[in-house]
């Protein structure tokens, strides 16, 4: 399609494109733009799976068979070196097109990272993490990014409060 400035635009706002042709061109840079977007975030969705292919998910799970509730019991568990350590700090963020399905309890991680329950083991609840909601739609675009991306962090730290190795 041939795209053409409008000239007419205020010190305020940018000249517009006006895109010129027919219907059927118009749909087909639709399906195209479409298309772009959807590997765009195929992309950042193999980013992440292999940002976290690179981990291996060691489950741990203490239990204090003792006859008195403790709190201040310590667990000191030694780990070679050349361990690298998953912690909130060293995760690779999402791009901003898939932040929302690694973000959360229904989250990609959460599903990947998280123990399950079985028969021995209750399924490790940890309800720290809500999302921020009040007045987003008051946000403007920026703001409301940077909010995601604080969301994120916070999920991140209550996911991974217990550490993944390398």
């Amino acid at each position: 399609m041939k795209e053409q400035r409008v000239r007419f635009h205020t010190p305020f706002l940018s000249a517009p494109i006006q895109r010129i042709g027919d219907e059927i061109e118009r749909q087909k840079l639709d399906k195209i733009e479409h298309f772009d977007y959807e590997l765009e975030v195929l992309a950042s969705y193999v980013q992440q799976f292999e940002f976290l292919e690179g981990f291996s998910v060691i489950p741990l799970v203490l239990k204090n068979e003792g006859r008195q509730y403790d709190e201040r019991m310590k667990v000191l568990i030694k780990l070679p070196k050349n361990i690298e350590v998953l912690t909130p700090e060293n995760y690779q963020q999402p791009e901003y097109i898939v932040l929302e399905a690694f973000t959360g309890y229904n989250s990609i991680l959460n599903l990947c990272l998280r123990h399950q329950k079985d028969s021995k083991v209750e399924e490790n609840l940890n309800h720290s993490f809500t999302r921020y909601t009040q007045h987003l739609s008051f946000l403007d675009t920026d703001k409301r990014i940077e909010r995601d991306y604080l969301d994120f962090e916070w999920y991140l730290k209550t996911l991974l409060d217990k550490y993944m190795m390398k």
